[in-house]
């Protein structure tokens, strides 16, 4: 019995095709912003969402436009906003979530 050609499993033409795969989850991806730290967030690693765990140091500027201050925040709640700065102090750290942008990935036939 010969192998099966599963190459083609999820769709696509013969020879290089994209395969799309199913999502995992709305959030894919976590960056951790420790103490003391300036990141910034945009393209395929653009913050989708953020969890603050110690917030007494932290701001968060909004992809459209704003600025969250940690203090008016809740230590271990998401916040399901789009950021594209986060700030740390001495204290702060925070969870950048991220959307994964494409599950398309190349398929060559050999």
């Amino acid at each position: 019995m010969g192998r099966q050609d599963v190459s083609n499993f999820y769709g696509g033409n013969e020879g290089t095709s994209s395969i799309v795969e199913p999502r995992l989850g709305d959030y894919n991806a976590v960056t951790l912003v420790p103490i003391s730290t300036v990141m910034y967030f945009s393209g395929s690693k653009a913050g989708a969402g953020f969890i603050p765990q110690v917030k007494t140091t932290v701001t968060c500027s909004l992809a459209g436009g704003g600025i969250l201050l940690g203090t008016a925040l809740t230590a271990g709640t998401f916040y399901p906003f789009g950021i594209d700065k986060v700030e740390t102090g001495g204290t702060g750290i925070v969870y950048v979530l991220h959307r994964e942008q494409s599950w398309l990935r190349s398929s060559t036939r050999r």
